[in-house]
């Protein structure tokens, strides 16, 4: 399961509500996830955070983007998202 720490996103971010439209945008009708599973070397997810990066607050500094797995955090699938001012 991929996880970035300190933030959401929608799990259908298509201005359609639609997985098929090809426009990203906010979809009201999506529900939210702080976690997307079936992490692995076939998938791709489109993420636009709620509220943009850092959060609301936009607070700047390193997230823990990982997977929630440990033996996978173990073997080093894990990484940062740096958040500056």
């Amino acid at each position: 399961m991929f996880n970035v720490h300190g933030h959401v996103w929608q799990r259908e971010p298509y201005v359609a509500g639609s997985v098929a439209s090809q426009s990203i945008g906010n979809n009201p009708q999506s529900e939210y996830r702080g976690v997307q599973e079936g992490l692995g070397t076939g998938n791709h997810f489109d993420i636009v955070f709620q509220n943009g990066a850092g959060g609301a607050f936009k607070v700047p500094g390193d997230y823990l983007v990982r997977d929630q797995a440990s033996f996978e955090l173990d073997n080093g699938r894990w990484g940062l998202l740096r958040v500056q001012p």
